[in-house]
């Protein structure tokens, strides 16, 4: 009884040891099968994750172009300007920054002071424009016409266009600035004209409209100003005696 009990034990026993290895290797397997899985759902993560990258790389490359184009459309149009303000006598070159020093600066043919200087520019650096190559009241620049009423007719290219008012007058505007569409309100802003322009209308017909800029005042700097009196410009303070206003000139 007890033989038969040792030889049952060690049947058992010689099963489980065959059996083993295939036990181990269902569970390698199924481990490998988990790991690869895995694996390929990282994959397409990172396949997706270069799409996304490459479409941005893209749309970047044709932003790029987009702007690309623009610059060398606005650069070759800034050079046409040049040209024709040239042809037309206009001075298109940024006044000059000027180094002064006290005694420096001669008004109405008297030498002056840098605390008489610095007085005058708190007084007057806002109430004179730079404008058209000149120095100016601002207060004349309402005697100007300005863009109010006129709306885009056609666009010709990046900050250019064709503008036309309420009675159907046409100018060339440049140096706009910005972008518009056919049938756009211009902002608002002071005509500077600067020559002419040709261009041929819908009908064939050659058209010579003014040519001009819209001027956007910005007070005067410190060398502008020296340079506005010691040029000639006279400095005028104006106050109000009852219904009249006076004109009091900086001697």
């Amino acid at each position: 009884m007890k033989i038969k009990k040792v030889l049952i034990l060690m049947i058992i026993l010689v099963t489980c040891l065959l059996r083993w290895p295939t036990i181990a290797s269902g569970q390698q397997e199924k481990e490998l099968s988990q790991s690869v899985k895995e694996l390929q759902e990282k994959i397409k993560e990172l396949e997706k994750t270069v799409k996304d990258q490459q479409r941005t790389i893209e749309q970047a490359k044709k932003a790029y172009e987009r702007v690309k184009k623009q610059l060398d459309e606005q650069i070759q149009e800034n050079e046409r300007l040049k040209t024709l303000c040239e042809k037309a006598g206009i001075i298109t070159t940024e006044l000059k920054k000027t180094a002064f020093e006290a005694g420096d600066i001669v008004y109405r043919g008297k030498k002056r002071t840098q605390k008489w200087f610095e007085r005058m520019y708190e007084r007057f650096y806002d109430k004179i424009a730079y404008f058209g190559g000149d120095y100016v009241e601002k207060r004349e620049l309402s005697k100007y016409r300005t863009t109010g009423g006129l709306e885009v007719l056609s666009v010709l290219s990046y900050g250019e266009v064709l503008a036309i008012n309420d009675d159907g007058f046409v100018r060339h505007l440049y140096g706009l600035n910005q972008n518009f569409v056919d049938g756009a309100s211009l902002p608002g802003g002071t005509l500077l004209q600067t020559g002419v322009y040709e261009y041929v209308s819908v009908s064939g017909a050659h058209k010579t409209v003014p040519s001009c800029t819209v001027y956007v005042y910005e007070p005067l700097t410190r060398e502008q100003f020296a340079d506005a009196i010691t040029s000639g410009f006279k400095l005028i303070s104006y106050e109000k005696r009852g219904e009249k206003i006076v004109e009091r000139p900086i001697r």
